[in-house]
């Protein structure tokens, strides 16, 4: 594939991803950085990009995306995925830079979307059994990996205001 095929590609997904996100959580899609995929960060009154998507204050994740070939689900079991790892060291800094949580967000072809967040997110510990998920050790991190849908179907958007006094979202 080209390289300009490539980013179109990318650019593409993170449009996706930002569409669905936003009109879960507010009602219009999150618009894609400016300058995604590269190293920006930007905080500007109550919007921020710290990954690849514009995202406002009170949205508790910065939102890495990720649509790539070479690599598969089951790679992870046996701790050959060095490419998840690279994504996450990506995301969870970037996410620091604008004190919020994590998220990565991939997908390949012919691939369902998978979302990413570590598990001690206080969502996570309230989302029903309903959920498939499946928890691993990545980067240090505990993280959970679900169908990015099936995250968006059972995660109701509120507000709970955690002790970091950081919101968060609840069921």
């Amino acid at each position: 594939m080209k390289r300009s095929s490539v980013r179109a590609k990318g650019k593409e997904f993170e449009k996706a991803v930002g569409k669905r996100l936003g009109v879960w959580w507010w009602g219009e899609p999150f618009p894609r950085a400016y300058g995604s995929g590269s190293s920006t960060t930007l905080s500007k009154g109550d919007v921020f990009q710290g990954g690849d998507l514009y995202v406002p204050k009170n949205f508790p994740w910065s939102v890495e995306c990720k649509a790539q070939e070479g690599w598969t689900l089951d790679s992870m079991f046996v701790g050959r995925f060095k490419l998840l790892e690279f994504w996450w060291e990506q995301t969870c800094r970037d996410a620091e830079k604008v004190k919020k949580r994590p998220m990565l967000v991939f997908t390949r072809n012919f691939a369902p979307v998978y979302i990413l967040v570590r598990s001690l997110d206080t969502v996570l510990e309230v989302v029903p059994v309903t959920i498939n998920r499946c928890i691993i050790r990545l980067c240090e991190d505990g993280v959970t990996i679900c169908i990015f849908e099936q995250f968006l179907e059972l995660v109701i958007p509120g507000r709970c205001v955690e002790e970091s006094g950081q919101e968060s979202v609840v069921l």
